[in-house]
């Protein structure tokens, strides 16, 4: 009573899960149309935000590049103004002007340092702070230095040396922009001069700029802090940057690759170089703020689809639970056909297409009973009777009594070769007299049965017959059905030697192959057209021979234990030879005691 009411339960939580299904198939379509509702529109949102972003970033980049182009030019112009001075121009007629052997060198210094103060004085770069100090190399030697922050003198002279010793690897290049050092914030522009274009006397003036200043001209015109700044040369060299914890001299090459092609895998780009120097001015936007500011209201979106699938789900399950009572019997009446109930019927419905599921359910409950108790069983019946005449088509009991006595008889007339033959025959009907008990037997007993045979045979046909048995000991013990070898050996036999005037060989091969045990038994007999020989499971007709009754039925009885892959595989030449190959599955053959693995 307790298990019934146990199924009952299950029967019910089996009838709400199609409940469950039905309205969850509901609430699914209607969130997942919601979700491309809402992807389309996060999509559109997404290339306005991309749009407008992109704007930006224009007006900005216009913006600070006039703001970059105008500082350049003032320290461009301080030193062309310096470099066109009276002392530079004495220096070109006479390069040893600044020679400390000559006799004028320190008025001809301190002339120099008071014409680059007076331009100092009317340079707007040196006004708006964009000047950290000035410095004159001649001859790669450094002449003179002019600051106007509290840098220290060893600070100036070390960085203005290492600044040259740039120029000098470009000394073709008579005006310069070198980006900031480690630990070295200042931009140096340098103007070369020299007599010509073959004279090794060069005389450098250097202006060195605080990059923090640059920074200055488009911190405060950046429209959020998401937007990073750019400045860079031609070899991808960082001149300045926004972003504070950008440490590089050298660009990444997703930069570089961004500035190529105005867009990277995680910034969109808008590049655009300077009218006063080779430089470029890169504005990088992430891809992710621009996704953050067009999905900003999803999670909004999200919340309201997953309370309307809520208010979907309840008013679904209210609403399937009672008008979904066909399904609820529909279930509980395949459980009952399940559990092997054939008699079990649906009811009627005052619906005329519900009804008509119900009794196309009926219909099929009746044909599946007919077809169990008519069909099936008598199938099973028919095979069995087949297997049975295949186990007693050698069980005359009465000729086994018969052939002991002749044999004992034998025996005491000291006749061998009449008594090793009713020994080889006894041997015979002995395996089909005790057939039924035991369908499986040993290979070792197995190839008994086939030397039985072949013994009397070889007996028949004396020097007209020859065999051999192939056989590891390793594999006798293995289980195979019952006379599976013996008929296929007679077969070769009795039909191999129909229409031959030499010696007839027979060979039985047995060895392992992969997870089966593979036969073949080979004879170089008359041989026949194997495509004409049906080994299919009709049913034999009178004009079937004996021979091919005996491959059918081994065949048909190898496919019912182990499947329609083990049937028998004939090839065979007339007037060459024959060969027959039996498969037996590794799994179906070993028996209590394994002996051994395939």
């Amino acid at each position: 009573m307790v298990q019934f009411k146990n199924h009952k339960l299950l029967i019910k939580l089996q009838h709400s899960a199609v409940h469950i299904r039905v309205v969850i198939i509901c609430v699914c379509f209607m969130f997942f149309s919601m979700m491309v509702i809402g992807g389309y529109l996060s999509a559109v949102m997404y290339q306005k935000s991309y749009d407008a972003t992109f704007q930006k970033m224009k007006i900005l980049t216009e913006k600070t590049i006039q703001n970059i182009d105008q500082s350049f030019s003032f320290i461009s112009n301080t030193a062309l103004a310096v470099s066109t001075g009276g002392s530079v121009g004495a220096w070109i007629d006479d390069n040893n002007l600044f020679d400390k052997d000559n006799q004028a060198y320190y008025t001809n210094v301190n002339k120099l340092r008071d014409e680059i103060k007076y331009v100092l004085t009317y340079s707007n770069a040196w006004k708006s702070d964009y000047i950290s100090y000035i410095c004159v190399f001649v001859n790669g030697e450094l002449l003179l230095y002019t600051y106007s922050k509290p840098i220290p003198e060893s600070v100036i002279i070390k960085s203005a040396e290492l600044a040259y010793e740039q120029v000098k690897e470009n000394e073709q290049e008579f005006v310069q922009e070198l980006a900031p050092f480690v630990d070295d914030r200042n931009i140096y522009h340098v103007r070369t001069m020299k007599r010509d274009f073959t004279s090794r006397n060069a005389l450098s003036v250097m202006i060195a700029t605080d990059e923090q200043v640059l920074q200055a001209q488009y911190l405060d015109a950046r429209q959020g802090t998401q937007i990073q700044l750019y400045l860079i040369d031609p070899d991808g060299n960082i001149f300045s940057t926004s972003n504070p914890n950008d440490k590089r001299k050298e660009c990444s090459e997703e930069l570089l690759e961004a500035v190529r092609t105005g867009e990277s895998e995680n910034y969109i780009c808008f590049a655009k170089g300077l009218s006063s120097n080779s430089l470029t001015l890169v504005t990088l936007v992430p891809r992710d703020y621009i996704v953050s500011e067009a999905f900003h209201e999803l999670p909004f979106f999200i919340i309201i689809t997953i309370v309307l699938c809520f208010i979907l789900l309840v008013s679904g399950f209210l609403v399937s639970f009672k008008s979904t009572k066909f399904i609820n019997d529909l279930v509980y009446g395949m459980n009952r056909v399940k559990a092997k109930d054939y008699d079990f019927k649906m009811p009627h419905y005052n619906n005329a297409s519900v009804d008509m599921l119900s009794d196309s359910f009926n219909d099929m409950t009746q044909a599946m009973k007919t077809l169990i108790h008519d069909t099936y069983e008598s199938r099973i019946m028919l095979q069995e009777m087949e297997l049975e005449f295949i186990q007693q088509q050698m069980n005359p009991h009465f000729l086994f009594n018969i052939l002991t006595t002749i044999q004992i008889r034998a025996k005491m007339c000291s006749d061998e070769t009449v008594y090793n033959m009713l020994t080889s025959l006894s041997g015979l009907l002995r395996a089909t007299l005790y057939s039924n008990k035991n369908v499986m037997t040993t290979l070792e007993q197995e190839i008994k049965y086939v030397k039985f045979y072949l013994y009397l045979q070889k007996q028949r046909f004396l020097d007209k017959l020859d065999y051999k048995i192939l056989c590891h000991p390793s594999l006798e013990c293995l289980k195979i059905p019952r006379l599976t070898i013996e008929p296929i050996v007679e077969n070769c036999v009795v039909h191999g030697m129909e229409g031959i005037s030499g010696k007839m060989s027979v060979c039985i091969q047995i060895w392992a192959e992969e997870e089966d045990l593979v036969i073949a038994v080979t004879d170089n007999g008359s041989g026949f057209d194997a495509e004409k020989m049906d080994l299919t499971d009709n049913e034999i007709g009178a004009k079937d021979s004996r021979e091919k009754i005996g491959l059918k039925n081994t065949s048909s009885r190898l496919k019912k234990m182990y499947g329609e892959g083990y049937a028998l595989k004939i090839s065979s030449i007339p007037d060459e030879g024959t060969t027959i190959v039996i498969r037996i599955p590794e799994n179906k053959q070993k028996g209590e005691n394994q002996c051994i693995t395939l």
